[in-house]
């Protein structure tokens, strides 16, 4: 990916532009949970040439996680062109969690141009969330299903 002895920035990995934005959601049971959104757009490449694109929303997501410590990451792609490339699968079944140990709920809000596409890796993804239904269709809708996931922990 990156040539020995030149100098880099994460950029330099895709065309995306990134925003990070935490969310504090007090749960019915009084507790509190912090969720991390991540939210991409811009093209995400076809294919292997997108490999960089998915490294490149893992990168950011894991650094996220590694300042913030969230309870949950939403993967905001509502506003990001996706067709098809395996290697955004594994970005959402990579280990989140403290430790990389994927204790992490995810959920993942598609729009018009992902969701067709995104449909099709949901064995990918679900396998990972253990059959729990991670796409949504909107913010609202991803942090109604984490306050419902996160109430019973």
């Amino acid at each position: 990916m990156f040539k020995k002895n030149k100098p880099y920035q994460l950029t330099d990995l895709s065309k995306l532009q990134h925003a990070i934005m935490m969310i504090d959601m007090t749960l019915s049971s009084g507790g509190l949970s912090s969720i991390l959104v991540v939210k991409f757009n811009g093209p995400y490449r076809r294919g292997s040439d997108g490999s960089t694109d998915g490294d490149f929303i893992l990168t950011i997501t894991a650094g996220a996680c590694a300042l913030e410590l969230p309870d949950a990451v939403v993967f905001d792609l509502s506003a990001m062109t996706y067709e098809w490339g395996e290697r955004l699968a594994s970005v959402f079944s990579f280990p989140l969690g403290p430790g990389g140990g994927g204790a992490r709920a995810v959920r993942i809000v598609s729009g018009p141009k992902s969701h067709a596409a995104l449909v099709t890796l949901k064995p990918f993804f679900e396998d990972a969330a253990e059959g729990k239904e991670i796409l949504a269709s909107s913010l609202e809708q991803a942090l109604e299903s984490l306050a419902r996931e996160l109430r019973t922990k």
